[in-house]
């Protein structure tokens, strides 16, 4: 049943939607806004003025965390402080492993 199904993926999303919440919470500088998305796959993080989200990117490449800078998101020269984080993709372990990794970006 498709709508039972929709339920069953709405429920998983928004848990692990509040699991990366709480973890830019825990592991994040204050400096680093979040959305509450109330529906969807993605979050976007608001950097500090003194970040670009290129390289919050290059950085997490190597520690080896993939991010989308924001810019691709905007029809103007914004995007350049944001980035977007999709908590679908990944269990919840990822989910973990993946913020650990990103909070030593921010270091």
């Amino acid at each position: 049943d498709i709508d039972k199904n929709s339920r069953q993926m709405a429920t998983e999303y928004e848990k692990r939607c509040k699991i990366m919440i709480d973890l830019v919470k825990d592991l994040f500088p204050d400096t680093i806004d979040h959305t509450r998305p109330v529906g969807g796959m993605f979050m976007m993080l608001t950097l500090p003025d003194s970040m670009h989200s290129m390289e919050v990117f290059h950085k997490g490449i190597k520690r080896g965390v993939a991010v989308m800078p924001g810019i691709p998101f905007y029809t103007d020269d914004g995007g350049c402080r944001t980035i977007r984080l999709n908590f679908s993709a990944s269990s919840e372990e990822q989910i973990k492993t993946g913020m650990e990794r990103l909070a030593k970006v921010f270091e």
